[in-house]
Order: structure tokens, then sequence, then C-alpha cells
């Protein structure tokens, strides 16, 4: 087993989380815009026609509150609008 910073590096690569386990299951609609490169007119559109689930926290009585996304509704949208790819030759 190796010592010092080599023990140390190796150490930190085998115990990090791979990408997927760091993806959260709701998000905020900026995150939910960063990771997925889409217009803002587009995801509330998504929201609207009921084509992704969202969820919206609020306070009984009050206007305001917070939006988030079901990432897992969104991955499934594009998959099912996703076109395969023809092998070109």
């Amino acid at each position: 087993m190796p010592k010092g910073r080599l023990a140390r590096t190796m150490e930190v690569l085998t115990i990090a989380p791979v990408e997927e386990e760091l993806k959260p299951k709701w998000a905020k609609p900026d995150y939910t815009l960063q990771l997925y490169r889409m217009p803002r007119y587009r995801l509330f559109e998504l929201i609207k026609d009921r084509a992704i689930r969202s969820a919206l926290i609020r306070r009984k009585g009050s206007k305001k509150g917070m939006r988030l996304i079901d990432l897992a509704s969104l991955d499934a949208y594009l998959e099912r609008h996703a076109t395969p790819n023809p092998i070109r030759k």
C-alpha cells in the first residue's frame, strides 16, 4: 500500500461518488436550466402542459413560493422525444 500523498490521492479516488449520484431528484428552475441548457420559456411551457412534473412549495394564502422540478420526469420526457441517430457509412 502506498504511503504519504499518493495514498491520500488514491483514497479520495476510490470513495468519490459518481456523477449520477450527485444529481438531485428535485431542483429549482435555475439549476435545471444550467443542467439541461434549455430556454426558460420552454421549461415553463413543459410545466404548463404537464409534460413534466413540478411542485410549488408555499405557505397557505401566500402568492409567492418555490418551484421545484422533478428531474426524473424531465429525463423521461427527453428520452421519449429523442430521435435515434442513423448509422452513417
